[in-house]
């Protein structure tokens, strides 16, 4: 090599890389770890993943502890209340940090810096530090880090020997083992202030958060079962939930009996939820809707331990009718659709369903008004539900139409049929849904009674006031408080019919429903109030901003379309669904 040449070297090397670029935090690319789905708050001493570009410049994992702050050449700084902190960091590469939120965060806002630069800020909203934590990162560990299929989890035996890993091979048993152990991240440092950043912490047993949940009136529930496909069990109850021991970032739940009647199989969908206490007043139920909710995850359970095998299939069909508005200012949309799935239900281990259930008489008064956090829905994850069967080619006519095909879909292994129809055509009738037969579900032609829509009278186009109704309960046992109401009317539907309106404003909402044909019903909400007082936002439970308003017709009871088909031992069910969605109302 000539010296000219070697100086240029030399030179060229001193020189910050030409074509490195800052780091690129994707949209939603703030995830909870253990479920890799984008976060929508966050709070201390969680596990995230942060997944984008250029977001390290070598690919390194953390060797001891207390975990390095510093790591592949990058580091992550969060707003912190006296000032930025670094996050300890498990991994960095390129396209995934894996870090620990540290304590003492104020708000969320996270930059990522590199030799390169540093990202634009990502900004999240810190959950609150006290009960109820509405929409909190709770996500249990999966074996295969997708945050679907098998959960980490340990059987717990019954003598005291070890904790062993819960698989399809080594299965829970329950009729001798205790329970189970199961991991997860969430939990985070308000209710624990001897968990430090960056440090495996060491078990303190005032560390249990079923304490502080009793107090706040917040149940702790582990549910066995996919909510809607098949049946539920909530038998089991929770020994301990907090920190893991030895562990950063990651929390544990111990989840003892009893287990009787407990499904079996290789694959039981299993979740854990926080939920809020129910208040009941003279007029109004506060439900015990979840505040948080784990997604649905599998565990191994098999009587006598061991190999899993699951039940007998059988099979189910569910045929969906909907029919979707939604009015914005931006503008609005209407979808309609019809959609057919035939599944592998018992093959979970769950008794068949009973008898469809009889038709319950018709109201004309509205039901008790729900008020409080809008509930979390379970995360579901496909690798956790019931498997699908195939019946071959569907057909779909009805009023004013021919036959069109259902046209079949495969998404995540999941076979789905669906026809999506033109807008209007949904006008209530009767329908056909025709299937020539396939692998697994044979020939059949089923028959469907749908109501008419309900015309909706009151007027929630975009910018429109709610028209509030405001009255006092003070004195009245049950009712202490300031009442407002807001009357939403309609026309149309018949005795099969419930309707159902949502007021939602931010993450809280009030429900009310009312049986029958036309009609009204009031969305009413309590506000609790220490004092007399004229004024009801001085004491409202719902916060300021613009309301959206949902309104649903459904089924008085369901399955309301049963029907038969050759491989379908449980047979199928029809249900039908009008949704219409208001936005863009002016601000209460």
């Amino acid at each position: 090599m000539s010296p000219r040449f070697a100086v240029a070297i030399a030179v060229l090397s001193a020189l910050p890389p030409a074509f490195a670029q800052a780091p690129v935090i994707a949209g939603g690319g703030v995830q909870n770890a253990a479920t890799n789905t984008a976060l929508v708050s966050i709070e201390p001493l969680v596990l995230v993943a942060i997944k984008g570009e250029n977001l390290a410049s070598s690919t390194a994992s953390a060797s001891g502890f207390p975990l390095p702050t510093a790591l592949g050449g990058t580091t992550v700084t969060f707003n912190g209340a006296h000032g930025p902190l670094l996050a300890p960091l498990f991994y960095a590469s390129p396209t995934q940090i894996n870090a620990q939120v540290p304590n003492g965060i104020d708000g969320a806002t996270m930059v990522i810096t590199t030799a390169a630069g540093s990202s634009a800020p990502y900004n999240l909203p810190a959950m609150p530090a006290s009960f109820p934590r509405v929409a909190s990162p709770l996500g249990i560990f999966t074996e295969d880090g997708t945050g679907c299929g098998q959960a980490v989890a340990f059987n717990i035996p019954s003598d005291g020997s070890p904790l062993s890993e819960n698989t399809p091979q080594n299965s829970f048993d329950p009729d001798k083992d205790l329970g189970l152990a199961i991991f997860l991240t969430g939990l985070g440092s308000p209710d624990f202030p001897d968990r430090s950043d960056g440090v495996p912490w060491i078990y303190n047993s005032a560390d249990n958060l079923l304490a502080g949940l009793n107090s706040a009136g917040i149940q702790a529930v582990v549910t066995l079962g996919a909510a809607g496909l098949t049946g539920t069990f909530t038998g089991p109850t929770f020994q301990y939930l907090g920190p893991a021991p030895e562990k950063v970032a990651v929390d544990q739940a111990n989840v003892l009996g009893p287990w009787q009647g407990t499904p079996h199989g290789c694959r039981v969908p299993l979740s854990l939820q926080l939920l809020q206490p129910q208040t009941a007043y003279t007029y109004a139920t506060l439900p015990g809707a979840a505040l948080d909710s784990t997604q649905l995850v599998d565990v191994s359970i098999q009587p006598g331990g061991g190999a899993c095998s699951d039940p007998t299939p059988d099979g189910l069909g569910i045929l969906t009718w909907q029919k979707s508005v939604v009015s914005a200012a931006q503008g609005g949309s209407s979808t309609e659709a019809v959609t057919a799935q035939f599944i592998d239900t018992n093959e979970l281990g769950y008794a068949q369903p009973g008898p469809f259930p009889q038709p319950l008489p018709t109201l004309a008064s509205p039901q008790s008004t729900a008020y409080g956090p809008v509930p979390f829905a379970t995360p579901a994850c496909n690798a956790s539900l019931p498997n699908t069967l195939n019946a071959g080619g569907l057909t779909l006519s009805g009023p004013n139409f021919g036959p069109v095909v259902m046209a079949p879909s495969t998404q995540d292994g999941r076979l789905t049929y669906q026809a999506t129809l033109q807008p209007g055509t949904l006008q209530g009738g009767t329908y056909r849904v025709s299937g020539n037969g396939g692998s697994q579900v044979g020939a059949f032609t089923t028959t469907a009674s749908i109501p008419a829509p309900i015309t909706i009278t009151t007027n929630l186009q975009p910018g429109t006031q709610l028209q509030e109704v405001v009255s006092l309960g003070f004195g009245v046992p049950g009712a202490e408080g300031v009442w407002a109401s807001f009357p939403i009317q309609w026309t149309g539907g018949d005795d099969r019919s419930i309707v159902t309106v949502q007021l939602v404003v931010g993450a809280f909402e009030a429900v009310a429903a009312a049986y029958g044909g036309s009609g009204a019903v009031d969305i009413a909400y309590i506000t609790p109030c220490n004092a007399i007082s004229i004024t009801p936002i001085e004491c409202t439970l719902i916060p300021q901003g613009m309301p959206e308003v949902i309104i649903t017709q459904t089924p008085l009871h369901a399955p309301s379309q049963p029907f038969n088909a050759p491989g379908l031992p449980w047979g199928g069910e029809g249900t039908w669904k009008y949704v219409w969605d208001f936005r863009g109302l002016a601000s209460l």
